[in-house]
């Protein structure tokens, strides 16, 4: 009988959901992989099946799109709903994804808190340990609270299956962002800060290698593809997985705020930095503040490159 349940929906979620398993080593377990309906993020969980091995009879597949009205899929949420509710009074551990999502909201009703585990969704995690006491499995050091488990993620899985003998090379890897897709900065702000980064990158003698963010529109990446001395990598994996998918261990990974810098740092022990930007204006600004801050409490360099 499966004693824990997974729900996820982004394919950084099914990787800390299989570093969950792979740490405890947990065989009685069950994926609920909802797919949302957009291309790229559904694809890149399924590839990631593959990619990590992950038992596939234990995995159930069900589309949900974003904001749909289908009654279909409204019969299909209330049925995974009813199974989840079943389930939770024989299961040791609920394991959750993105904590902000209504699908995920519905779902951790009715099931007792002391069951329920929240995986890592990006910097999120950061800001939501100010608003909720539920059970973490985190790769972030954070205070834990009264009557609350926070079990570490330190990407034992992963490590375990990456080599580690790959030569240095003259390049640095900028992770793209989505920010302007989601109305934190403007487009043009966001292609001027690039063309920055390039600039700063290409001084120090190192090649500009763009990794684009799934959530980046085309459009956007069509326009710094033309921009000099820049290449585009677009990888079918989650940035996490870059050291299995490439021959070269970068002397520099950059970003403004990933999350990735984070992880790339702890998976792969990279080099990396970031590069501050003006988001005052922005509507998320404290939480990016707090990313900031996190970020330098471990000592990650922060420059002042780019214009305001």
């Amino acid at each position: 009988m499966v004693n824990t349940l997974i729900i996820v929906e982004s394919p950084l979620q099914l990787v800390n959901a299989f570093e969950f398993i792979e740490k405890f080593d947990v065989t009685k377990y069950l994926i609920i992989l909802r797919l949302s309906g957009k291309p790229i993020n559904d694809h890149q969980m399924i590839n990631l099946i593959n990619l990590l091995n992950l038992d596939d009879t234990k995995i159930f597949k069900v589309t949900v799109e974003v904001n749909s009205k289908n009654f279909f899929y409204f019969i299909k949420i209330v049925s995974i709903k009813l199974f989840v509710t079943y389930s939770s009074f024989f299961l040791e551990k609920l394991l959750i994804g993105n904590y902000e999502s209504k699908f995920m909201t519905f779902m951790m009703k009715w099931v007792g808190k002391n069951k329920i585990y929240l995986l890592d969704d990006g910097n999120k995690s950061i800001n939501i340990q100010k608003s909720t006491d539920l059970n973490l499995f985190t790769m972030y050091d954070v205070e834990k609270k009264e009557e609350q488990i926070v079990l570490k993620n330190d990407y034992f899985g992963i490590k375990n299956i990456i080599k580690k003998d790959k030569p240095i090379s003259n390049k640095v890897i900028f992770i793209g962002s989505g920010m302007s897709e989601i109305g934190v900065i403007s487009e043009a702000y966001y292609l001027e800060s690039v063309k920055a980064a390039i600039a700063h990158y290409n001084n120090l003698g190192l090649d500009f290698i763009y990794i684009p963010h799934r959530a980046e529109s085309k459009k956007k990446i069509s326009k710094i593809r033309k921009f000099n001395n820049v290449n585009i990598l677009s990888l079918d994996y989650p940035i996490e997985l870059v050291g299995l998918l490439i021959d070269f261990k970068p002397e520099k990974v950059a970003a403004f705020y990933s999350t990735a810098i984070i992880t790339l740092s702890q998976i792969y022990n990279y080099n990396v930095e970031t590069l501050d930007f003006n988001y005052s204006n922005s509507y998320n600004s404290k939480d990016i503040g707090n990313v900031y801050k996190y970020m330098e409490s471990l000592n990650i360099p922060c420059l002042n490159v780019l214009k305001y």
